[in-house]
């Protein structure tokens, strides 16, 4: 027998084995995801750092932008400036002459200081919208003594909104002349060309974390949502990366509770600052990508996990599926030759009425192989365990003994006794009910036989001795009516008087006959058997009566060919065989009868459709022609037919339809073949006619 493979390893040592291979499977993975992590970092640093300098770019723009326009509204500030100075000289300025300048040049303000930088005049009056200037600046008045102009740029005018941007010229008197324009469009023209606004839209990406602009001081601008960052001083990289000497240019940090890409670049803020660029990228593309490794490697993981478990699974269910199937075969080989080996019929059904289990003796009794019943609905099949099935099934409640009858499909009537039981699941729901049938066909015809018979011998002991009783008179009355006949004829009418006697005595003669049938019914012969030609023995009682058949118009058709022979008492089946022919010759007006012979090699079961049925016999088997088997003789007429109501009772004693009949015939006829160990059905239809059978074992 060939080994199974696999069949010596231990759970340990596959296990042992797994997880080598685990431990292999579990660095490639580690591998696999770390360098998945270092391209994809890869990628990230080359786009941002493509972004980064794109900003860079973009803001250096902005800011030479700016300052040109600064540069422009300086350069208008001052011509105004100057062309006040060069008034100046002409003869002193004055309020209206300043509001008048700034009208037409479009200027906010214009305020005129003396060399103590005090104000003594200006544009606008106290209108309570505030001054310009109520002193020149401290450094503005410096710068003013080394060169005639200078450009303060914006400032804030007290309580009032918004800034101002402006300019002042050395006028000719050693003070100063301060010119100021409104700087809200200038700051909206900033704003919207400016490394802020820049910022805030490059950080409206999703996959950018933030974009901040910062120098050592603090946040200059940030995307939305940023309201605090990490300082430059005191992180080595942010230092490194302001001095130009980070390499790379790019680290991995925290951000919000999660990580994320930073790229930082040195950014000219202003004039000498130096701040720097930090743009951070979102790690989800590093996250799904490790995801994707590692659900890959999982799944190869979690692949050679179940097949590693179920390796080990099968290893250890084979080492107990041996005691585990061996148990399994016995328990199916008992349960099976318990339900073949059972006389009763086992039929199982689900909740849907389908049949589960169909055993040998069910196979046996309703007429259907297994394959054939099995799958299909009880009461399309056999309607006799039905009912009692769907009660038990409905109600929950079994049912005991309970009697019914049954036809088959070929015709047979039986007798059968149900009993059901309850199938539950394993949650105790039921799963459908089993029916235990046990055919009582045999056993009501056995007691209806014995019955039968108790009352043939009580009748036969009756006529024995009614039969004596009545027979020493008989003979008085037969010996007077002979002496009667010889000895005292009349003289006159003697012919008369002896048609008198001969009646007398032909009646003696014939109640003494009667008494003598009662006799041999209740006192029968032993029996002779011998081994007897069946068909020559029909031949003769055929013969017997074939005149009287002929009498009437009747046919005697014979087919018992090549029967053989069989251990009988031919007088008595003979006698049988008459009686029965006399019937039916009686019983038929027109027609024929037919009488056959034939060799079954079992016996058939008792009860059939339309039968009267009696027997005592076992079964025997049969081996052919000369060994042992059954005779089975049929007499069948085309006659009036036997009334259902007298077809149970024709065997009984002195039972008779026929007006002169005696009621001993069939009496006789079933005596004679049940001492022979054999049986006779009788199968019968009003106006159809009637067919009596013989079995008889032929050993």
């Amino acid at each position: 027998m060939k080994k199974a493979p696999f069949r010596n390893l231990s759970p340990a040592s596959v296990a042992a084995l797994a997880a080598g291979i685990a431990l292999v499977v579990g660095g490639m993975a580690l591998h696999e995801v770390r360098q998945a992590r270092r391209e994809v970092l890869s990628v990230l640093e080359q786009e941002a750092s493509s972004l980064i300098e794109s900003i860079a770019i973009a803001g250096e723009g902005a800011i030479r932008s700016y300052s040109e326009i600064e540069d422009l509204v300086a350069d208008r500030l001052l011509d105004s400036g100057r062309l006040l100075r060069r008034l100046e000289d002409r003869g002193p300025l004055s309020d209206d002459l300043l509001t008048r300048v700034a009208q037409e040049n479009s200027i906010y303000r214009i305020a005129v200081f003396d060399r103590e930088g005090r104000r003594v005049f200006q544009s606008h009056g106290d209108e309570g919208d505030g001054l310009v200037l109520r002193r020149v600046p401290e450094e503005v008045v410096t710068h003013l003594r080394d060169q005639d102009e200078a450009v303060i740029g914006f400032l804030g005018e007290g309580h009032e909104p918004g800034r101002r941007f402006a300019v002042a010229v050395r006028s000719a008197r050693g003070g100063a002349i301060v010119l100021s324009v409104d700087a809200a469009h200038m700051l909206d023209f900033r704003r919207s060309i400016g490394v802020g606004r820049l910022v805030q839209d490059v950080g409206e990406n999703a996959w950018i974390d933030y974009v901040v602009l910062q120098d050592e001081e603090g946040i200059l601008s940030a995307s939305k949502g940023i309201a605090t960052m990490h300082s430059i001083a005191g992180d080595p990289f942010l230092e490194a990366a302001l001095r130009g000497s980070a390499t790379p240019p790019s680290r991995v940090t925290a951000f919000g509770g999660r990580e994320t890409f930073e790229v930082v670049q040195p950014f000219l803020v202003s004039e000498g600052r130096m701040g720097l660029l930090r743009v951070g990228l979102s790690m989800d593309a590093v996250r799904k990508a490790e995801w994707r490794v590692a659900r890959g490697v999982g799944a190869v993981i979690g692949l050679l996990t179940g097949i590693v478990a179920a390796f080990i699974g099968l290893i250890a269910v084979r080492q107990s599926h041996a005691l585990l199937r061996r148990a399994h075969v016995r328990l199916e080989s008992t349960t099976g030759n318990i339900l073949s080996g059972m006389a009763d019929a086992v039929v199982a059904v689900d909740r849907e009425g389908r049949i589960t289990v169909f055993n040998r003796a069910a196979e046996q009794i309703f007429g259907y192989a297994a394959l054939e019943a099995v799958g299909r609905r009880c009461a399309d099949l056999i309607a006799a365990p039905t009912p009692a099935l769907e009660e038990t099934i409905s109600r929950g409640e079994p049912v005991t003994d309970l009697e019914c009858h049954y036809e088959t499909r070929r015709g047979r009537r039986l007798v059968l006794s149900v009993s059901t039981a309850l199938l539950r699941d394993d949650e105790g729901r039921i799963d459908g009910g089993v029916a235990v049938i046990h055919d009582l066909t045999e056993r009501k015809r056995l007691e209806e036989e014995a019955r039968r018979r108790d009352r043939l011998t009580a009748m036969g002991e009756l006529a024995s001795g009614v039969a004596h009783e009545v027979r020493n008179p008989l003979n008085a009355i037969g010996v007077i009516a002979q002496r009667l006949r010889r000895e005292f004829a009349p003289a006159e009418d003697a012919e008369g008087y002896r048609a008198l006697v001969d009646t007398v005595r032909a009646e003696v003669a014939r109640v003494n006959d009667i008494v003598r049938q009662f006799l041999e019914f209740a006192r029968p012969p032993r029996l002779s058997p011998r081994q007897t030609d069946v068909a020559g023995l029909l031949e003769e009682a055929v013969r017997v009566v074939e005149s009287r058949a002929g009498g009437k118009g009747l046919t005697i058709r014979r087919d018992f060919d090549g029967v053989g022979s069989a251990a009988l008492d031919p007088d008595q089946i003979k006698q049988a065989l008459l009686n029965l022919l006399t019937n039916a010759i009686e019983a038929t007006e027109r027609g024929e009868i037919t009488v056959t012979a034939r060799i079954e090699a079992e016996k058939r079961r008792s009860g059939e459709a339309g039968k009267e049925s009696l027997t005592d016999s076992p079964p025997l088997p049969f081996s052919g022609s000369g060994g042992r088997g059954w005779v089975v003789v049929t007499v069948a007429d085309t006659g009036r037919g036997i009334s259902p109501e007298n077809l149970s009772r024709i065997f009984d004693l002195y039972f008779t339809t026929h007006p002169e009949g005696t009621g001993l015939g069939l009496s006789l006829v079933h005596r004679i073949v049940a001492e022979h160990g054999g049986r006779i059905d009788v199968d019968s239809e009003v106006g159809r006619g009637t067919t009596f059978t013989i079995t008889l074992p032929r050993v």
